[in-house]
């Protein structure tokens, strides 16, 4: 009995550590700038070539911010921003820009995917004698974006 008492515990306070871990990374995302106010986190686990898409509401006239975060250093993320008609308004990767502002032209409902890309990687053209750049899919990373409010536009 006290063995089941001593691994429940354990697991409970792995979970409640866990938990803590995630807030952070949350907090960390969402208070990089002073002048952003946090609205709302996507907290998502990515595997292999897997997209997850998140949908929110924005106002026209309104600029907006996304930060990208994960917890392995290892990993891209690459952020598509659509609207309501599924057209692409921006896309980017982390290893380019970790934070992107987009002002809101339209009031709609816009979504976003998140799919993680290992950093690229310089292999060997063995026809060219050249290195080629290739990126690969991760295999698994948890991410978190961070959708903040940054002003009216003008």
């Amino acid at each position: 009995m006290k063995t089941i008492n001593l691994i429940f515990l354990i697991l409970l306070i792995n979970n409640y550590i866990s938990a803590q871990c995630k807030q952070q990374t949350i907090y960390c995302c969402a208070s990089r700038g002073a002048s952003e106010m946090y609205l709302k986190d996507f907290n998502t686990k990515l595997q292999g070539e897997e997209i997850k898409k998140f949908y929110f509401d924005l106002k026209k006239g309104t600029r907006y911010g996304f930060s990208i975060c994960t917890d392995d250093t290892e990993q891209n993320i690459r952020i598509n921003l659509y609207n309501s008609s599924d057209s692409l308004l921006m896309t980017t990767d982390r290893n380019v820009y970790d934070f992107i502002s987009f002002g809101c032209k339209n009031t709609d409902t816009y979504y976003i995917t998140l799919q993680a890309i290992s950093k690229v990687k310089q292999e060997p053209d063995k026809k060219r004698r050249k290195n080629k750049k290739t990126e690969h899919k991760a295999d698994k990373v948890n991410a978190v974006c961070v959708l903040s409010f940054l002003g009216k536009d003008k």
